[in-house]
């Protein structure tokens, strides 16, 4: 009898609209009875649109494999499934009804029951998405890492002040699918991160550092005497790059950093002001007179008509107006 050689490996592509799936081919010619050998570039045909989604997947007794990996290809797989080879994930046969299949993922669109299956099994690790529920994956909500600023995001996520990026408030690892619960800005709102944050010594914004390569945000501040400046700190180029809001340029202009809220403002009456803090708003001006024990902000003056409280100062040096101070 001769025997079938299983010939190179090709993309599995299953369940997307009139498209035809991918296997694996035998040398001989046939195929497993699974689907039809396409071209060579699978593609997603577009998910039929749905306006409302379950709030959870529920995975039933019998998912044939659905969800399984398949480091070794088909033989991985179970009953109802198929090896899906760009991610060696297990994805179900192709269809034989026009049910519905709006959960599309792995190049193959599922029905409810399916992706149910898909996303509470081993594969699911690849498709972030999945943890977020059936309304991520259909993308009637916006997921881990996406913008909040036009959607919603999904149920259990946060939309962050500033970057408007959704992610997942946490406390411990046990409450991440990565299994990574990380508080990489240092300012007490941990959220779920990728794994190699946990494992890794990198340090956090604000630890101290020589080099860039020891931070977990790539970058480094040295040469600074402003203790919010100095470290390791979140690279960005506008302010909606920072969940404080407040991206401080770095003199060439193209680039900064994430800094406290403060710096983008302006300081106040009776604000501390000087080299190492924000610079005072245009109707004040930075001093030390009367009972002040340090700079303050104070307000700017011509007369002692124009103080609220205290007296006006002589005008400064090359300035027409003095400050108000007791």
């Amino acid at each position: 009898m001769a025997k079938l050689q299983i010939a190179a490996l090709v993309i599995a592509c299953c369940g997307c609209g009139s498209n035809a799936s991918k296997t694996n081919a035998l040398q001989d010619g046939s195929v497993p009875d699974l689907a039809t050998v396409v071209g060579s570039t699978p593609t997603p045909d577009a998910a039929p649109s749905i306006t409302t989604a379950p709030p959870a997947w529920v995975r039933p007794a019998d998912c044939g494999g659905i969800g399984d990996t398949c480091p070794n290809g088909i033989f991985d797989c179970s009953s109802k499934s198929m090896c899906q080879l760009e991610g060696y994930v297990c994805v179900p046969l192709a269809p034989k009804t026009s049910d519905p299949r709006p959960y599309c993922m792995a190049y193959s669109c599922m029905s409810f029951e399916e992706a149910s299956c898909f996303c509470t099994g081993a594969a699911a690790k690849q498709y972030p998405n999945c943890a977020d529920g059936p309304s991520a994956v259909v993308g009637l909500c916006a997921a881990t890492g996406a913008s909040c600023a036009s959607k919603a995001c999904c149920d259990g996520l946060t939309c962050m002040p500033g970057t408007a990026i959704c992610q997942r408030p946490c406390s411990t690892n046990a409450d991440c699918p990565s299994g990574c619960c990380f508080d990489e800005d240092n300012n007490g709102q941990a959220v779920c991160a990728d794994t190699s944050l946990c494992t890794s010594s990198c340090g956090k914004v604000g630890a101290s550092c020589t080099d860039s390569a020891e931070c977990c945000t790539g970058l480094c501040n040295s040469g600074t005497t402003v203790s919010d400046w100095v470290g390791c700190r979140r690279p960005c180029t506008t302010n909606n790059d920072c969940s404080t809001g407040c991206c401080e340029m770095y003199t060439s202009g193209t680039s900064g950093f994430c800094a406290d809220a403060r710096w983008c403002g302006c300081g106040a009456t009776g604000t501390a002001c000087g080299s190492t803090s924000p610079p005072c708003c245009s109707d004040q001006a930075c001093s030390q007179l009367g009972s002040d024990t340090s700079p303050v902000c104070h307000p700017q003056c011509k007369s002692s008509a124009d103080c609220a409280v205290g007296t006006c100062s002589a005008n400064f040096v090359g300035e027409d107006y003095g400050i108000c101070y007791q």
